[in-house]
C-alpha cells in the first residue's frame, strides 16, 4: 500500500501530461462533436466504493465547470431507480477493475435510456470497458493492495479532465479553463512534499491508533475527499467511522465524541475559515476528544487557537480547493496506513475482503 502511495506523483505526471497540452487544450480522445456535447443535460456518475467518493469529490467542480446538474449514485441502487436519466444524460461508470457487477449492470440500466455512457476504469479489457460507449482509461498501472490509492487519484484526475474537455467544447472562459489547468498541474510537486514530510503523520497515527472511532469534519468538497479518508481507516483499521460537513456534525452527531475518540477537522484558508475553526474548538472543547486538523502548510496561526494537549496538525501545501482535495486524500491514505502498521494489521489484505485486478 505504502509503495502504491507514493506512486501517485509519477501516475499524476504521467496523465496530465495526457490529457493537458503546452497550449492548454484538452485531450480526452472522446469523439463527441461539439453539438453534442453543448446538448449534454446533465450528468449521474455511477460507482462504489473508493470509485463512488472520486464521483461524489469530483461532482461539485464538474457542476461549476458545466452549469449543468450532477448527480453521483451508489451503482447498486441505480438499477432500482434511474427515472431521472434521459436521452440527453451522460453516464459515467467507474470502476478500478471495470468488473464490478453491480457497476456493470447499472451501465447496461444507463445504456436503455441514453447513448451517452462512459467507462472509467485501469483495465482495457474489462467488461464495463468494452460495454460502454466512451472509455477513459486510468493508467494507474496494477494496484495490488486491496485498499484503493493509486487509482483514487488517478481515478479523480480523469473525471476532472473530462468535466475540463466538455466545458471547453461549451464555451466556457479560456482563461478560467487555462488557470484550472495551471493549478492541476501543481499536483505532483505538491503530493511529493507530503510524501517526504510524513513523519508528522505516522507520529499522529501512533497517537490515535486506539481510538474507539473518529469523526471526519470539514465544509465543501473537502467533506467528500475526507469520506474517502474514511473509508480507507475502515478498511485497513476496522475502527468506526463517521464524515460529516462540520456544521451538519453540531446538530447531535458530535454527541459521539469523548475522550476516547478523535476528531480530525481540515480546516483550510478561504471564506468558511473561521467558522470552521470555531466549529472545530466547540467540539474539542465539549467532548474532550484527541484533534487532528489538517491544515495550510503556511498558516501557523491556527496552531494558537487550539490547546496543544492531544491535538496534531498535519500540513498540506495550499492550493485551489478541487487540488487541496487530493492532498486531503493522500493524507488519510497515510494516516490509514500508519494506524493499520502500528496496531499489526495485514494492511494489503483486509479481512473479508477481495480486489479483482488484471
Amino acid at each position: 500500500m505504502l509503495d502504491e502511495i507514493k506512486e501517485q506523483p509519477h501516475i499524476l505526471s504521467r496523465l496530465l501530461r495526457r490529457f493537458f497540452r503546452d497550449d492548454f487544450s484538452i485531450n480526452c480522445d472522446i469523439p463527441l462533436s461539439d453539438e453534442e456535447i453543448r446538448g449534454i443535460s446533465d450528468i449521474t456518475v455511477v460507482a462504489s466504493g473508493s470509485s463512488k467518493n472520486v464521483g461524489d469529490v469530483a461532482a461539485s467542480y464538474l457542476r461549476r465547470f458545466l452549469n449543468i446538474p450532477v448527480r453521483v449514485e451508489f451503482s447498486s441502487e441505480f438499477c432500482a431507480d434511474n427515472s431521472f436519466i434521459s436521452k440527453t444524460s451522460f453516464v459515467v461508470a467507474i470502476s478500478q477493475s471495470g468488473e464490478t457487477t453491480d457497476t456493470y449492470e447499472a451501465l447496461e440500466a444507463a445504456a436503455e435510456k441514453t447513448k451517452y455512457t462512459l467507462a472509467l476504469t485501469n483495465n482495457s479489457e474489462s467488461r464495463l470497458h468494452k460495454a460502454s460507449s466512451y472509455q477513459i482509461m486510468v493508467e494507474a498501472d496494477k494496484e495490488k493492495s486491496i485498499a484503493a490509492t493509486k487509482t483514487v487519484t488517478a481515478q479523480l484526475l480523469c473525471l476532472m479532465a473530462f468535466g475540463l474537455f466538455l466545458a471547453s467544447k461549451r464555451n466556457v472562459e479560456k482563461l478560467s479553463l487555462e488557470k484550472t489547468v495551471a493549478e492541476l498541474r501543481k499536483l505532483p510537486e505538491g503530493i511529493e512534499s507530503i510524501l517526504e514530510n510524513c513523519g508528522d503523520i505516522q507520529k499522529t497515527a501512533e497517537k490515535i491508533n486506539k481510538s474507539s472511532g473518529i469523526l471526519f469534519v470539514s465544509k465543501g468538497s473537502c467533506v467528500n475527499a475526507l469520506r474517502e479518508g474514511a473509508l480507507k481507516l475502515k478498511e485497513t483499521s476496522y475502527i468506526m467511522t463517521e464524515v460529516l460537513p462540520s456544521g451538519e456534525a453540531l446538530h447531535g452527531h458530535f454527541a459521539l465524541l469523548d475522550n476516547t475518540r478523535t476528531l480530525v477537522s481540515a480546516i483550510l484558508d478561504g471564506v468558511f475559515y473561521d467558522t470552521e475553526v470555531e466549529n472545530t474548538l466547540y467540539m474539542k472543547e465539549k467532548s474532550g476528544a484527541n484533534l487532528v486538523v489538517i491544515k495550510n502548510a503556511q498558516n501557523k496561526e491556527i496552531e494558537d487557537k487550539f490547546e496543544k494537549d492531544r491535538t496534531y496538525f498535519i500540513n498540506i501545501p495550499g492550493a485551489e480547493e478541487y487540488v487541496e482535495v487530493f492532498y486531503i486524500i493522500v493524507v488519510c491514505q497515510l494516516l490509514a496506513y500508519y494506524i493499520s502498521r502500528s496496531l499489526g494489521f495485514d494492511i494489503n489484505h483486509p479481512r473479508y475482503l477481495s480486489k479483482v485486478v488484471k
